[in-house]
C-alpha cells in the first residue's frame, strides 16, 4: 500500500521542518549528500529491513545524535507523517466517497466497503508509528515519549478532520447490521433450547462476569438512590459497585417466552450461516477497537435513538395504550442492546474498570429508552388519562419515565398546554372526579390501596442510616408494586408534590358544595370517603369540616324556615369561614371573601334581597342566639327564569352572573365589558367569565362595535 500512495504529490507541510533540521546539520559540518528520508521511504524499511533503522548506516543514522534539539527532529517527523498520512487519506477518501454514492442503497456492499476503509486508514495511522517501535540509543529523540504522544494526537486530528458524512452514514449503517447479526444469534439460540432463554453469549467474550451472573448483572436496576448532585453518565466506580450490590430485580421480572415474542418484531430466518455472523462479529469488534483507537467511535447514543423510535413505530405503539412500552422494551435493551454496546465501547484491558464503563454506558441506555419512550407517550397524555383503565399501563410508563428523567415539570407544563386546565393538581382533581373516570379507580373493600406517607405529601427527603438501606429499598419496592396496581394513587402521584392535590381537591370540593341544591351530599361523602384510603388520617380535614357545615346548615335551615316570614327559596350554608376556598388561610385565587362588602351595590337591583336577608338573619338569631349571620354576595348560586318573546328558560348561576343579566332587562340595552364593570365593581376577569356563560348559553350577543345586547 505504501507504494501506492507514494504517487501522491508531496505536500508542504513538512518543508519547514525539513530546512531547519538540514540547516542544523549544515552547521554543524555534516554535509553528507543523502536527503532525509520520507515517511514513504521510513514505512518501506520498516516493513522488509527493520534491522537498516537501528543499525549505525541505517537511513535516520543522523539522527542517532542525543545532541540534536529534540523539537527539530520532533517537527520533522510529526511533518512527514502528516503529509504521507493526509496523501494516503485523500486517494482512499475521494475513491470512497466515488464508491459510496454508487452503493449507498446496498447496505451489505457498504458495509463491506466500510469495513475496507476503516482497515486502509488505520493502517496508514500504524505506519505513522512504525518507525518509533524500533530500538533506538538512549537519548535519542526518536525515542522519546513526548514524540508518540504528540505523533498520535496529531494523526488522529487530521484524520477526524478528513472524515465525510459519508463515513458517519456508513458507519451508522454497519453498527445496525452488527446489531442484527447479534438479535440472529439470539434467535437462532432460542430456536434451538427454548427452555434456557439466556443471552449472555451475545456478549463481548472478555466481560467481568459470564453466564447467569453475567445476565443478573446487566439487569440489575442501579440508578435508585442517586445522590441529588449526582452525574447520571459518569457515577463513580465505588458508587457503582454499591448499587450492584444493594439491586434487586423484582421477583416476577424474569424473561420469558412471551417477551421475546413481544420485541423480537422480524420473523426468524433459517437460512442464516451461523458460523459466518459470529465471524462478522468478531470482524465487527476488531472494526469498533480500531475506530476507538482514532477517536472515531460510533455516536451509539444518536444510532439507538433512532432504532427505539424506529421501534416504537414499527408496531403503532401509540394505538396500544394497554401494554407498559418500559416494561417490554428494557428487556429488549438488556437482552440485545447491551451485548452490541460491549462491541462498541472502548477496551482498557482491564477488566474491573472495563466493567465499570459498561455499567455507564448500561444506564446511559436506559435512560436514552425512557426518554424516548417519554417522549412517545407524551403527544396522548390527555387521550391516555381518559381512557383509564384501559390505559394504566400507558399511565404507568409515564410515571416511571417522568420520574427517570427528572421530567415531572414538563408532564405538568404538557397537561397545562394540552388541557384547559390551570395546573397540573387541578387536571387530576377533575378527573378523579368525573363520574365515568370515577367509576373506574373506585375501588372495592378488598383491595389494598396505597397510602401515602407524610413525607411524600410535602416532598421531603430524609437521611437514612447505612444498616437500614437495604431494608429500606424492599420496603420501597414492596410500595412501588402496591401503586403500581392503584390507579388513583399514580394520578394523584403526577401533582408534585402531592398535598397540592389536597389542596385542590378541598378548593374543588368547596366550590361544589357552594352550589349544591337542596344541601345534597351524600355523593361527595362517599367520593371523599374511598380518597381517604389514600392518605394518612385527618388528611383532609378541610373537606370533612366544610361536609359538617353543610349538614349543619341544612339543619340550621329548616328551623329557619319554619317561619312564614321568610321566603321559601332563599336558602344559605353557613361556612366556616377559613377553611372554605377564599376564607383568611387559603392561597386560592379566588375573590377573598374579606372584599365582598365592595360587590353589595351590584346586587341592590334586586329590592326583595335586602329583605330576605334581614329576615333570615332575624329567624337565625332565635336558632343560634349567640351568633350572627354576615351574608357573602358573592358566594353561592341564584335560580333565575328568563323570559323571551318565545320561550321561558331556567338558569342556576354564579351571583355576579345573575347581576350581569340583570343590566338587560331592557330589549334596546347595549353594554360593553367597561361599561359593565363600572355599574357592578366587578373585575374585567369576573366580567368575561360571566359573559361567557350568556354567550354560550345564546342569551347574550357581541356585536361588531364591541357591544353585548340580548339575542
Amino acid at each position: 500500500m505504501s507504494n501506492f500512495y507514494s504517487q501522491f504529490p508531496k505536500q508542504t507541510r513538512a518543508l519547514h521542518a525539513i530546512k531547519r533540521l538540514t540547516t542544523y546539520f549544515e552547521f554543524q559540518g555534516n554535509n553528507t549528500n543523502e536527503s532525509l528520508p520520507t515517511m514513504t521511504k521510513i514505512v518501506d524499511y520498516c516493513l522488509k529491513h527493520p534491522r537498516l533503522l537501528t543499525l549505525r548506516d541505517s537511513p535516520l543514522r543522523a539522527l542517532h545524535d542525543p545532541n540534536i534539539p529534540y523539537n527539530m527532529v520532533q517537527d520533522w517527523y510529526i511533518g512527514i507523517s502528516l503529509d504521507y498520512l493526509e496523501g494516503s487519506l485523500f486517494v482512499l477518501l475521494d475513491q470512497w466517497d466515488k464508491t459510496y454514492k454508487k452503493k449507498r442503497h446496498d447496505s451489505d456492499q457498504i458495509a463491506t466497503l466500510f469495513i475496507q476503509l476503516v482497515n486502509d486508514i488505520y493502517e496508514c495511522f500504524e505506519h505513522t508509528e512504525l518507525a518509533l517501535h524500533m530500538s533506538f540509543s538512549e537519548g535519542s529523540a526518536l525515542a522519546s515519549v513526548e514524540l508518540k504522544n504528540s505523533l498520535k494526537k496529531a494523526c488522529i486530528d487530521l484524520i477526524q478532520k478528513k472524515i465525510s458524512f459519508t463515513f458517519n452514514d456508513a458507519q451508522e449503517t454497519y453498527c445496525k447490521i452488527a446489531l442484527k447479526h447479534i438479535e440472529q444469534i439470539f434467535k437462532q439460540n432460542q430456536s434451538h433450547s427454548p427452555e434456557t432463554l439466556s443471552f449472555a453469549s451475545l456478549f463481548v467474550p472478555d466481560m467481568k462476569y459470564q453466564g447467569k451472573e453475567l445476565e443478573r448483572q446487566s439487569r440489575l436496576e442501579l440508578d435508585i438512590e442517586l445522590p441529588n448532585l449526582a452525574d447520571l453518565f459518569n457515577l463513580s466506580a465505588e458508587f457503582l459497585e454499591r448499587s450492584s450490590r444493594m439491586a434487586l430485580l423484582e421477583l416476577d421480572d424474569d424473561l420469558t417466552i412471551e417477551d421475546v415474542n413481544s420485541w423480537l418484531l422480524d420473523e426468524e430466518d433459517n437460512t442464516i450461516d451461523i458460523d459466518d455472523i459470529k465471524s462478522k462479529l468478531q470482524q465487527f469488534l476488531d472494526i469498533c477497537s480500531k475506530l476507538n483507537t482514532l477517536c472515531l467511535e460510533p455516536d451509539w447514543v444518536k444510532i439507538l435513538k433512532g432504532i427505539i423510535k424506529e421501534r416504537l413505530n414499527s408496531k403503532e405503539w401509540e394505538e396500544e395504550h394497554y401494554v407498559s412500552l418500559v416494561h417490554i422494551q428494557l428487556k429488549w435493551l438488556h437482552v440485545l442492546i447491551l451485548p452490541w454496546i460491549s462491541y462498541l465501547m472502548p477496551k482498557s484491558g482491564k477488566k474491573e474498570d472495563d466493567w465499570f464503563e459498561f455499567l455507564r454506558q448500561k444506564i446511559k441506555a436506559e435512560h436514552i429508552l425512557y426518554e424516548t419512550i417519554y417522549q412517545f407517550r407524551i403527544p396522548a397524555i390527555l387521550d391516555v388519562i381518559w381512557d383509564i383503565p384501559e390505559t394504566d399501563e400507558a399511565i404507568l410508563d409515564l410515571q416511571i419515565t417522568a420520574n427517570k428523567r427528572g421530567l415531572l415539570n414538563h408532564l405538568q407544563q404538557k397537561l397545562i398546554q394540552d388541557g384547559y386546565r390551570n395546573d397540573v393538581a387541578k387536571g387530576v382533581v377533575e378527573m378523579i372526579r368525573d363520574s365515568d373516570t370515577y367509576s373506574h379507580v373506585c375501588r372495592s373493600d378488598d383491595d389494598n390501596p396505597y397510602v401515602f406517607t407524610a413525607l411524600e405529601l410535602n416532598n421531603e427527603q430524609t437521611q437514612v442510616e447505612p444498616e437500614f438501606i437495604k431494608e429500606d429499598m424492599l420496603a420501597k419496592l414492596r410500595r412501588l408494586q402496591t401503586k403500581s396496581t392503584d390507579i388513583t394513587a399514580m394520578l394523584i402521584s403526577m401533582c408534585n408534590p402531592v398535598k397540592d392535590f389536597v389542596t385542590a381537591y378541598s378548593n374543588q370540593l368547596g366550590k361544589m358544595l357552594l352550589s349544591t341544591k337542596d344541601y345534597d351530599i351524600d355523593a361527595e361523602i362517599l367520593r371523599l370517603e374511598t380518597l381517604k384510603l389514600n392518605f394518612p388520617p385527618n388528611t383532609f380535614i378541610r373537606c370533612d369540616i366544610m361536609l359538617k357545615d353543610v349538614a349543619d346548615s341544612k339543619r340550621i335551615d329548616k328551623a329557619v324556615h319554619e317561619s312564614k316570614n321568610i321566603d321559601h327559596s332563599f336558602h344559605t350554608i353557613i361556612l366556616s369561614r377559613k377553611y372554605w376556598p377564599g376564607g383568611k388561610d387559603d392561597d386560592d385565587d379566588d375573590d377573598d371573601i374579606g372584599d365582598d362588602d365592595r360587590f353589595d351595590i351590584a346586587f341592590q337591583q334586586w329590592p326583595t334581597r335586602q329583605q330576605n336577608i334581614e329576615n333570615y338573619m332575624k329567624e337565625y338569631t332565635k336558632v343560634k342566639a349567640s351568633r350572627k349571620l354576615k351574608f357573602i354576595p358573592t358566594s353561592g348560586t341564584v335560580s333565575l327564569e328568563l323570559d323571551f318573546e318565545t320561550h321561558s328558560q331556567s338558569f342556576d348561576v354564579r351571583p355576579e352572573a345573575a347581576a350581569i343579566i340583570k343590566l338587560f332587562e331592557g330589549n334596546d340595552t347595549a353594554l360593553t365589558k367597561d361599561e359593565m364593570a363600572d355599574k357592578l365593581g366587578f373585575t374585567k376577569v369576573v366580567i368575561i367569565e360571566c359573559l361567557n356563560i350568556w354567550t354560550k348559553s345564546k342569551v347574550l350577543k357581541l356585536t361588531a362595535d364591541g357591544r353585548y345586547s340580548l339575542y
